[in-house]
C-alpha cells in the first residue's frame, strides 16, 4: 500500500531522472547504473496501475490509457528506494 510507504534508504536522486514532467501519458525513467530494480506506478488513491522489473538504464512508461492526474512512481532496488510525483495532463 503506497500510502504507508516509508523510506528505508533514499537513493541519490541525481542517479535517477523521470521526464518529462508534466507529460501527456508517456514518460521515461533513466538510471546511471544497471542494477535490477522494481518500478511501481500508483494513482493518487494509492491503486497500483503499472509495474516493471528491469535492469535497463532507461524504462519508458505508457499511461496513455489512464486518466489525467497525479501519479506516484516508486523505484526499489538494493541501492535503496525513491518515490516521485508525476503529472499526466
Amino acid at each position: 500500500d503506497f500510502k504507508n510507504v516509508g523510506f528505508n534508504k533514499i537513493v541519490n536522486t541525481e542517479s535517477i531522472k523521470i521526464y518529462p514532467n508534466p507529460n501527456k501519458g508517456l514518460f521515461a525513467i533513466s538510471f546511471n547504473d544497471s542494477f535490477l530494480r522494481q518500478i511501481f506506478v500508483f494513482d493518487r488513491l494509492g491503486n497500483l496501475v503499472s509495474t516493471f522489473v528491469s535492469a535497463e538504464n532507461t524504462i519508458n512508461v505508457n499511461l496513455l490509457d489512464k486518466a489525467k492526474g497525479i501519479y506516484f512512481v516508486k523505484v526499489l532496488s538494493d541501492k535503496g528506494e525513491l518515490s516521485s510525483k508525476i503529472v499526466v495532463e
